[in-house]
């Protein structure tokens, strides 16, 4: 809905969307005499009322009727305390001249679903981007209990690529690895494809959140390309629940559109992929490796040194049972469930069988249990008693020799689970963390080539840096 005072001050509405109770999200642009000052409100029978956000974009599927007089900028509105009704007008003002739109006009739209799919995907991308920044703007990825919220139809449209297409548009393959701390390899293939540093513009949404990457690196060789990425807060426990918005500078003249579901694998495991994408088989360790090395050593060594004050354990620890796959085991838990619920505060229960086990705890009745992602998002803490892991083979084979109690390790104060897991994350060999939790040393295997031992160097590193030890 359009409102102009001539060709040199106009507003325009896309959409008027009740994010929650009496705030409203308000999609639209501006044109504006250019090097003129203005500015947008919202006013209630002129009394202003609150915004708690309000930010700027281009719009160049638009232009001015006159470049060189006015220029024309998007917007994105948060505002709250809107009376009932919405009974109030959204006001532009450039010196004493202005123009206003009433909220409660019927021609307005407000389905942002249909929205954001009818804009410019690079619009559109924009506002998320906009909401990946701004805390204020997090519950519209939680409206109408859509994943994406109200992204979620125009996410419906980006082609999808779950762990590999092939073929996917013009490109012969396309694949998507991620690793537990937060680090995504997207790679592409096709004969021919010049090896020009690929630009890529991405958005992570996962939880009803959504992140920016805090830094990425494109590079590309005869055929090839890849895009590494890290995200500044992954998913506690590795949750594979992400999905990547991604626009790719790849190809002259077409850009290439994705929503992107990586497939989670081990660290070690991205890291070889990485040399590979690079091109390090040889002699040398390739550039872009030997970049994305330092920068996850400049990321990660600092949280891995960090050693906080802890305060005494308060209570009993919380359990973190790992690898419970096998039906069979959840028998072996029923007969020592009384143990576990004497020792321990909560379970936490990771594997293919752990619903199972969780109902047979829930009868019982004495010992919280969490499963799945739910435990996962525990791990976040706060663990006030601190935590202990334990992988259900180790308890079992410890069952079996008639010494149950011999299982149980030494419980890790919150401060070191947390710098476990984060570890388990940045170094581990598999997905499941128990090794790393426990205090092992990750199982660094490199091949003999630079690249190999380059890495292998890496994840010493980081190791020694968590345990206090030497570098190595």
């Amino acid at each position: 809905m359009l409102v102009k005072a001539g060709d040199l001050l106009q507003l325009n509405l896309d959409c008027v969307a009740m994010v929650e109770p009496r705030v409203a999200l308000l999609i639209g642009w501006a044109l504006t005499p250019r090097g003129k000052p203005s500015e947008l409100a919202v006013e209630d029978h002129g009394q202003p009322l609150d915004i708690a956000h309000v930010s700027f974009h281009p719009r160049p599927d638009l232009l001015p009727p006159d470049a060189g007089m006015a220029s024309v900028s998007g917007f994105v509105l948060l505002v709250r305390g809107l009376p009932d009704g919405i009974r109030a007008d959204l006001v532009l003002r450039c010196g004493l001249a202005s123009v206003s739109l009433d909220l409660a006009a019927p021609a307005l739209p407000r389905d942002p679903l249909a929205t954001l799919v009818a804009l410019p995907w690079a619009v559109t991308l924009g506002v998320l981007q906009d909401v990946a920044a701004t805390a204020a703007l997090g519950p519209v990825l939680g409206w109408q209990g859509k994943r994406g919220g109200i992204f979620a139809d125009w996410l419906g449209r980006l082609p999808l690529i779950a762990g590999r297409a092939a073929p996917f548009g013009a490109l012969a393959e396309a694949t998507a690895l991620a690793s537990p701390a937060g680090e995504v390899l997207l790679r592409f293939a096709l004969p021919g494809l010049p090896a020009s540093q690929p630009v890529a513009a991405c958005v992570a949404i996962m939880e009803g959140a959504a992140q920016v990457p805090g830094e990425s690196l494109g590079f590309a060789r005869a055929g090839q390309a890849a895009v590494w990425l890290r995200l500044p807060a992954p998913p506690v426990g590795g949750s594979p629940r992400v999905d990547l918005v991604v626009n790719l500078d790849l190809l002259p003249g077409q850009p290439l559109w994705m929503r992107v579901q990586p497939r989670l694998v081990p660290a070690t495991f991205l890291l070889a992929a990485l040399a590979e994408a690079a091109g390090g088989l040889g002699n040398d360790v390739p550039a872009p490796l030997a970049d994305i090395l330092a920068r996850r050593e400049a990321a990660f060594l600092p949280r891995l040194r960090a050693t906080p004050p802890v305060p005494p354990p308060a209570g009993k620890p919380a359990l973190l049972l790992l690898g419970l796959d096998d039906p069979q085991a959840v028998r072996l838990l029923q007969a020592e469930a009384a143990r576990l619920e004497a020792r321990f505060s909560e379970a936490l229960l990771l594997g293919e069988a752990a619903e199972a086990a969780a109902r047979m705890l829930a009868r019982r009745g004495r010992l919280p249990v969490r499963v799945g992602d739910a435990a996962r998002a525990a791990l976040a803490g706060p663990l006030p008693g601190g935590a202990l892991p334990l992988d259900m083979l180790d308890f079992a084979e410890a069952v079996i020799a008639g010494t149950p109690d011999a299982a149980f390790g030494a419980t890790l104060d919150e401060a070191r689970f947390a710098r476990r897991l984060a570890l388990h994350g940045m170094v581990g060999a598999e997905l499941a963390p128990g090794a790393v939790l426990a205090g092992d040393p990750p199982a660094i295997e490199h091949s003999a080539d630079q690249a190999g031992i380059a890495i292998g160097r890496h994840l010493r590193a980081l190791w020694h840096a968590a345990e206090g030890g030497p570098h190595g």
